[in-house]
Order: C-alpha cells, then structure tokens, then sequence
C-alpha cells in the first residue's frame, strides 16, 4: 500500500510539473497551449450559413429529396475548436445535428464529432485538408447495416461552400454520393 501511495504522489507531481511546462510554452516536449495554427485556416467558417440540401438513401435511386436547412460555426476552446450545429428537415421530419471540427496536433491529423437526431450516436471523423478542400472519413451504422462515410467539402470562397456525403458498404472500394449541399453564408 506504501507503494502504491508514493507512486501516486510521484505521478500527481510529474504531471503538475508537465502542466507547469506546457503553459510557459512548450517545455520537455509538450505542445504549446492555445489554438493549433492549422485552427486558423479554418476561421473562415465562422458564422450562420444556409443549407440548400439533396439526399437519396439508396444507390439506385435517380432523383434527390432536396431540403433546406442552416448552421451556425462558432469558434471555442480560445480557437482550438469550431463547433457548428445543424437544423433542417431530414425526409420530411425536423432534423438536428451537433459538431465540432479540431486539430490533433500529435497526429497532425483533422478530427470531427458528430451527433444528430435521427442516430441518436456520436461519430468520430478524421482526415486531411487539401488547399480548399477536405476529405473526411469515419464509419457509421444506417438501419442495423455498417458502411465507411466519406465527407469532402470545397471551398468556393469565403461565402460559399460545397458539401458532399459518401457512402461505402464494401469497405471503401465502391463509393456513392448519397448527400450534398450547398452552403452559403446567411445574408449573402
């Protein structure tokens, strides 16, 4: 019991002096504190958008559901995350959904969270960004059955962006587009 008592203090101390270091800047490897600069390409987002919004739940369906919708982008965490949160309709009933996109800096890596309504279950999403797009993958369940989700968005500027949703049930050799969106800045 002494043991695992001295053990104990020793492992309080070491990470009050870790955490001493990582608020001077970075000492003894840690990263500094504060918003990672790759949270700064995203900045841009920050704000109320609109949603025009087409989906179809299956592959061999030719036409889209279109609906509408909106998200609002707020930075958080003193700029190290970006959380936005949706509301629209999703076949014909109110959807929601929640959010937030950061940076892993150890992985060097884009993370996303994602929860809605309609699942009811949070997902995690990573990826890498490319000039003024992203690719975001992660697995989902849709009626009892796993697919891989692909998530890319293109920046057209600062107002404007394309959103698409893509499905995998074969694990990520054959893909097909079951949403896209347009997102456009509110008032413009």
């Amino acid at each position: 019991m002494k043991f695992l008592t001295t053990l104990f203090f020793v492992m309080v101390l070491a990470v009050g002096v870790a955490a001493d270091d990582h608020q001077q800047g970075g000492a003894q490897g840690m990263p500094d504190m504060g918003q990672p600069e790759e949270m700064k390409e995203l900045m841009w987002i920050e704000g109320d958008w609109d949603v025009a919004m087409q989906s179809r739940w299956d592959p061999n369906q030719t036409e889209w559901t279109e609906s509408k919708g909106s998200c609002t982008y707020t930075s958080i965490l003193d700029g190290c995350a970006m959380q936005f949160d949706y509301t629209g309709e999703a076949m014909g009933m109110p959807f929601l959904g929640h959010g937030v996109m950061s940076y892993d800096r150890d992985k060097k890596e884009w993370q996303s969270s994602w929860i809605d309504n309609m699942a009811a279950r949070q997902v995690l999403y990573t990826g890498h960004m490319h000039g003024d797009s992203s690719v975001m993958t992660g697995h989902e369940v849709y009626g009892g059955m796993a697919y891989d989700a692909r998530i890319t968005t293109v920046r057209i500027n600062d107002d404007k962006y394309e959103w698409y949703y893509d499905m995998s049930m074969d694990g990520g050799e054959n893909w097909w587009t079951s949403g896209k969106a347009i997102y456009t800045r509110a008032g413009k």
